[in-house]
Order: C-alpha cells, then sequence, then structure tokens
C-alpha cells in the first residue's frame, strides 16, 4: 500500500485565472509565507498534473514562468527546487497582497 505525499496545490476550475496563474500565485504565496524554503523540492510536473487531472503542459508553463522570475531553479536530476536567494518583494504592501 502506498501512501500519498499531501497535496501542495488546488485549483478552483470555476475560477477566472487560468489553471497556471492559479499555481504560480500558489507558489508565490508559499514561499512568501515560508511554508516553502531555498532549497525546498517542488513535486515533478508528472505528479502535480496527476494529482491535479490537468495537462502537464499547464504545470511546466506555471514552473517556467516562476523559473523565468527566479523564484525557482531548474536542477538536472533533482527537479526544480525554491531558488536559494528568490527575489525578495520590496513593497510591503505588495507582500501583504500576495499573502493575501
Amino acid at each position: 500500500m502506498s501512501s500519498q505525499p499531501p497535496q501542495l496545490f488546488s485549483i478552483v476550475p470555476e475560477s477566472t485565472a487560468p489553471i497556471y496563474r492559479q499555481l504560480v500565485d500558489q507558489v508565490r504565496r508559499l514561499v512568501t509565507g515560508g511554508q516553502l524554503a531555498p532549497g525546498d523540492a517542488l513535486p515533478s510536473v508528472r505528479e502535480v498534473a496527476l494529482q491535479l487531472a490537468v495537462n502537464p503542459m499547464t504545470v511546466s508553463k506555471a514552473y517556467g514562468l516562476l523559473e523565468l522570475e527566479g523564484l525557482l531553479e531548474r536542477r538536472r536530476g533533482v527537479g526544480m527546487l525554491v531558488a536559494d536567494r528568490p527575489r525578495k518583494i520590496d513593497d510591503a504592501g505588495a507582500r501583504l497582497a500576495l499573502l493575501r
């Protein structure tokens, strides 16, 4: 009997926000709120796609955007990790808005 790790992400199909944007926003909140720390590994694209029943390209797009932002980094043989030095959100108001 295999136990599945807890789901890190969730989507709201009725939302007007595209699924990739929902994933991007969730990762940002998890990093900003401290639930994901530098060096933490994210689940693979395939794992997230299977858990959420979405197209793997959707998850890949979200991860790619976060990598371009400098929030995530791709490591060969390991996968996607929270960057050691994610860009800081300088404006306190923007940080609060992101956490909400």
